[in-house]
């Protein structure tokens, strides 16, 4: 379940959202584990022909209506890398790869790649921010932190909500 609540997560980040259960659902038809493992396999060879057209959004949309068909890190490997193509995307690009890294098993294929990709996407993630101001000397404080005085140039900094003020 905590799976696909993350994958839900990330798809409404993207304004995405398609889901296999729920159009079954409604029609009140159950799904044999055969024909859900049939419509992963359709959604995900849509996806693959995506990618290879550079369709990378669209790709992404079939890879999760084909995780949520039926499963599997290797559908999740191919989601990570996606979001990947997507050098907007980093933070969801780092979800994915965070998600297929708790979900690998020890014998998993993907482990190394996930946990690899991890840092090096946590990495990517991380911004600079320049501040200047007129005139220059302005104290910065960072949640409620002084962290120096204009000109300030701050490094490595990890995406989410931050407080920044400045005071002269």
């Amino acid at each position: 379940m905590k799976i696909r609540t993350c994958l839900t997560i990330l798809l409404v980040l993207l304004g995405l959202s398609t889901c296999p259960e729920q159009i079954f659902a409604e029609s009140g038809t159950p799904i044999s584990s055969e024909e859900r493992l049939k419509i992963s396999k359709d959604y995900l060879r849509t996806a693959i022909k995506l990618i290879k057209s550079g369709e990378i959004r669209q790709a992404i949309v079939e890879l999760d209506a084909s995780y949520r068909s039926a499963p599997s890190n290797e559908v999740l490997f191919l989601l990570a890398r996606a979001y990947d193509k997507l050098p907007d995307q980093c933070h969801l690009a780092l979800a994915s790869w965070e998600l297929l890294l708790r979900e690998c098993k020890q014998d998993c294929p993907f482990l190394v790649k996930a946990l690899a990709r991890t840092k090096s996407a946590e990495l990517e993630c991380e911004g600079t921010l320049t501040l200047t101001s007129d005139p220059e000397g302005s104290e910065v404080f960072l949640d409620d932190q002084a962290i120096g005085h204009t000109p300030l140039v701050m490094k490595e900094l990890v995406g989410g909500s931050k407080n920044l003020y400045l005071h002269k």
